[in-house]
C-alpha cells in the first residue's frame, strides 16, 4: 500500500474514533450517595436523539348523542385496567364514566350527592387489583368500588385539605393521598404532604414534601407550579419545574433518591418582567379595598422573579418505572411555547431523549393528557364545535435495543 493512501487511511480512522467518541462522551451518568440517598446527575443532554417513539391511534372513547350517559363534561382524571377498560372520572358530571375496550360506553360508577357511592366532585382514580379507588375532592373521603359499580367501602380522613392529587392502595393495606396545595398570592407557598391513613381515620404518617414558594400565579404564567405523582408500587414522584430535578419518595415520605437532568433553561425577558408587574397593579387598580390594593400594589414593586421559565409543565411516571416530562405551554403575554414533546427518562435516573407528541394532541386544545402503561391517553376539545375526544394511543420505540 502506498504511504500516502495509508495516511489517508490512518487519518480518516482517527477522525471517526475522535468523532465517536465526543459522540459517546456527549453522555454521562454520574451517581453518588450521601445520608441514604442517591442522586444521579445527567451530564451533557439526552443519550439518544431523533425520534425515540411513535404513537398509533388504538382507539376514541365514543361520544355517543343518543347515550347521555357517555358524554363527557369536564373530565379530570382517567385510568384503565388490566381488562381493557377505561375509567374517566368527570366531577362536573360527581360521575366516572367506564368505556369498554372498543371505546363503548358500559356505566357510569357514582352519582352526585353526599351518601354513600355518591361524589360532589371526583378527581382522582387509582385501579389495583380490580379495585376502582375514587377520591372525591369535594367531600375529602375515598370510596373503593367493584368494577361494576358496587361500593366496597369509603374511608373520611381527617386532616386532608388542598387538592388531592394522587391515591394509592399498598400492598399491604395503607392509603397513601398525596394531598397538594397552593398560594394564592406572590411569595406563598406551594407544597405536597403524603398523608396515610387507615380504616378507623387514623392518621399515621403525615410529611410534607418539597414546600416552594411560587411567584404568583396570577401575575407570572410562567411560573412554576409543584407536580407530585404516586407510582404503583408506592413511591412519590415530586418535581417543581422551576430546577430541572426530580425527588423521589417512598410512601412514608423519606428520600430516597434526586435525579438531575441537563437541560438548558429558557431565560424571562427584561420585558416579560415589566409587563408581569403591569399586569399585578391592573389588578390591584380592580380591588375596591384600599388595603389589598395597597398590599398588591407593593406586591408588585417587590416582585421577585426566577431566573428563567419552569422546564416542563407535568410528569408522569408508567407502570414500567419511565418518567415523561411535559414540555411547559405559556400562555398571554409570556412566549407560548407549544407543548409538543416529552422528555423521557429511564427507571434508572437516565436521561433518554425527547419525544415528538403527535400534532392532534398539542397544547391548544388539550384539556387532558395522561401516560398509563405504554399508553398515551388524552382528552381534546375541538375549539369550534366544543366537543369533546378522548383519544387512546399506543407507544413503540424506535431506538434499537432500548425495550419499552
Amino acid at each position: 500500500m502506498r504511504p500516502i493512501l495509508l495516511r489517508i487511511m490512518l487519518t480518516t480512522l482517527a477522525v471517526i474514533f475522535v468523532l465517536t467518541s465526543g459522540a459517546l462522551a456527549q453522555h454521562q451518568v454520574v451517581r453518588s450517595e450521601s445520608g441514604g440517598v442517591t442522586t444521579v446527575r445527567n451530564e451533557g443532554g439526552s443519550k439518544y436523539s431523533g425520534e425515540l417513539f411513535t404513537y398509533h391511534h388504538m382507539l376514541s372513547l365514543v361520544q355517543d348523542p343518543e347515550i347521555e350517559q357517555s358524554l363527557l363534561i369536564h373530565p379530570w382524571e382517567f385510568s384503565c385496567d388490566n381488562n381493557g377498560r377505561y375509567y374517566v372520572a368527570d366531577p362536573r358530571r360527581d360521575e366516572v364514566v367506564v368505556f369498554d375496550e372498543n371505546g363503548y360506553y358500559l356505566h357510569i360508577i357514582g352519582r352526585s350527592g353526599e351518601g354513600p357511592g355518591e361524589f360532589t366532585s371526583p378527581i382522582s382514580l387509582d385501579i389495583s387489583s380490580g379495585i376502582i379507588t375514587v377520591f372525591d375532592n369535594g367531600l375529602k373521603r375515598s370510596s373503593r368500588f367493584d368494577p361494576l359499580g358496587n361500593l366496597i367501602e369509603t374511608i373520611t380522613p381527617r386532616n386532608v385539605s388542598g387538592i388531592l392529587k394522587a391515591i394509592h392502595k399498598t400492598e399491604d393495606g395503607r392509603l397513601i393521598l398525596i394531598s397538594h396545595s397552593v398560594g394564592s398570592g406572590p411569595g406563598s407557598e406551594s407544597r405536597s404532604v403524603i398523608i396515610e391513613f387507615r380504616n378507623d381515620e387514623s392518621v399515621v404518617v403525615e410529611s410534607e414534601v418539597v414546600p416552594i414558594t411560587i411567584m404568583g400565579m396570577g401575575a407570572i404564567p410562567f411560573a412554576a407550579k409543584q407536580v407530585a405523582r404516586c407510582t404503583s408500587w408506592g413511591d412519590v414522584y415530586v418535581t417543581t419545574g422551576l430546577d430541572p430535578l426530580i425527588r423521589v419518595y417512598d410512601s412514608y415520605g423519606n428520600l430516597n433518591r434526586i435525579i438531575q437532568l441537563d437541560v438548558p433553561p429558557i431565560r424571562i425577558t427584561q420585558s416579560e418582567r415589566q409587563e408581569a408587574r403591569q399586569r399585578l397593579r391592573r389588578e390591584a387598580e380592580q380591588q375596591r379595598d384600599p388595603g389589598t390594593r395597597g398590599v398588591m400594589e407593593q406586591q408588585a414593586n417587590n416582585l421577585v422573579f426566577p431566573t428563567h421559565k419552569a422546564y416542563w409543565s407535568d410528569m408522569f411516571i408508567d407502570d414500567q418505572g419511565y418518567i415523561w416530562l411535559r414540555e411547559p405551554v405559556f400562555q398571554g403575554y409570556a412566549q407560548r411555547v407549544e407543548a409538543s414533546k416529552f422528555m423521557v427518562v429511564s427507571p434508572d435516573g437516565e436521561y433518554v431523549g425527547d419525544t415528538v407528541i403527535p400534532p392532534s394532541i398539542r397544547a391548544d386544545n388539550t384539556l387532558r393528557i395522561q401516560i398509563i402503561d405504554g399508553t398515551l391517553m388524552a382528552i381534546t376539545r375541538n375549539t369550534d364545535t366544543e366537543e369533546i375526544a378522548p383519544t387512546v394511543y399506543s407507544i413503540q420505540s424506535q431506538v434499537q435495543g432500548f425495550e419499552y
